[in-house]
């Protein structure tokens, strides 16, 4: 009996201590693509789909030195069919907005306080 074997190489797609993820198609490609978190390194990793589960290596968009990043979610802030990612940051007491821009990306994250 022949039996045909896959063996995928291991790839990291996030950085340091994933914490929160959300499932969301970010570029309007009609896939599903993941954005997640990283609590320890204090960014947001933003993985496309581009074919049948297949995802890019994903870029990576900081959340500040020393924020401290506790959650992140996606939303329309800005109410123009792009999503948007907010940030909560426990270390330095704020939350970072990160708007979306065209084709999946993002410009440069801006920092409100918290209160």
């Amino acid at each position: 009996m022949v039996m045909d074997l896959l063996l995928i190489k291991k790839k990291d797609l996030t950085s340091s201590c994933p914490g929160s993820v959300a499932i969301v198609d970010v570029n309007n490609g009609n896939r599903l693509d993941i954005i997640v978190g990283n609590r320890e390194s204090n960014d947001i990793s933003i993985m496309l789909q581009y074919n049948r589960g297949f995802l890019t290596n994903g870029m990576t968009y900081a959340s500040g030195g020393g924020s401290d990043l506790q959650y992140a979610v996606v939303g329309d802030i800005k109410d123009d069919c792009r999503l948007d990612i907010v940030a909560a940051n426990y270390g330095t007491n704020d939350v970072g907005i990160i708007f979306g821009h065209v084709g999946g990306t993002f410009l440069s994250q801006i920092i409100q306080g918290a209160g």
